[in-house]
């Protein structure tokens, strides 16, 4: 081990007399790092170098270099004469409860925001030229203004939300039309067995007849309490909450019932056409 000793005068600032720790005094740490890259990476002064400083005290300082020890970091943030951690303090999450972890898909993790996830823009939507289609097999053909809409009946529903992406939220609460009320004003025939679900700018989404009609969908209007935002799907957003998102398509302008299935915008891309949350249902094989 190769030891070195220097002499240097340092001015310390501000009002003494300081409490001394011997190298551990951040005060006059603070000093003589000043002088580090001249004496060596680790620097070691006694408590009789140190003695009692006056306010804006030039102090002869002794500091020893031992070159083979690591040179000490200095942490501003640390109040003077505190001694930092040893080690970080490392803070582990606490497991969630178990009424939590049964309502949590596999793979998933819980928010409590709603992240806003599309593809493509966000389109520009005006009520007064906004439409919403039915059509292909049903007996009565529909289309709806949003003055027509105020007609159907709202209810709510408080359901969890989960993402492909793997966040979920729980008791997301909505406002709109049931999904059964729209079947009930176009009337699907017998051989309507999907149905392919269009939205404004482009995206679109499938669905069973039978999932649609399962009683637990909704044309949503109303989020947390308030009017959807267009982020959000202003005006119309289906909800499908036994679904992942991709799945509760916002801006919603189309409903066609078809004889067969026909994948929707996501479904083409390789993701899987039943997406169900429970069985990682992600990505088609």
């Amino acid at each position: 081990m190769r030891v070195s000793t220097r002499d240097f005068r340092v001015l310390i600032r501000g009002r003494g007399p300081w409490p001394v720790h011997g190298d551990r005094n951040v005060r006059f740490r603070r000093a003589i790092l000043d002088h580090a890259d001249d004496v060596g990476p680790r620097l070691i002064a006694s408590h009789s170098t140190f003695g009692r400083a006056s306010s804006d005290a030039a102090t002869l300082v002794r500091l020893t270099a031992v070159e083979s020890l690591p040179r000490p970091p200095f942490t501003p943030e640390i109040p003077m004469g505190v001694r930092p951690p040893a080690r970080p303090v490392r803070l582990r999450p606490r497991p969630a409860p178990p009424e939590i972890v049964a309502r949590t898909p596999p793979g998933q993790f819980i928010t409590q925001r709603l992240p806003v996830l599309h593809y493509g823009d966000i389109p520009v939507i005006s009520l007064d030229d906004w439409r919403l289609t039915v059509d292909g097999l049903v007996e009565q053909s529909l289309s709806l203004s949003w003055h027509d809409l105020e007609a159907f009946p709202r209810v709510g529903l408080t359901a969890d939300m989960h993402c492909v992406t793997r966040w979920s939220r729980l008791d997301v609460r909505w406002q709109g039309i049931p999904a059964g009320a729209v079947l009930a004003a176009s009337r699907p025939t017998p051989t309507a067995r999907f149905v392919l679900i269009s939205c404004a700018g482009g995206y679109d989404t499938n669905l069973p007849v039978a999932d649609f009609a399962a009683g637990d969908l909704l044309l949503a209007t109303d989020l947390d309490g308030e009017p959807l935002t267009p982020e959000h799907g202003f005006p119309l957003r289906l909800v499908v909450p036994k679904r992942y998102a991709w799945k509760s398509a916002k801006w919603v302008t189309g409903l066609r019932f078809l004889a067969g299935d026909e994948p929707g915008f996501w479904e083409r891309y390789g993701y899987h056409n039943d997406a169900d949350p429970w069985r990682e249902q992600r990505f088609s094989e």
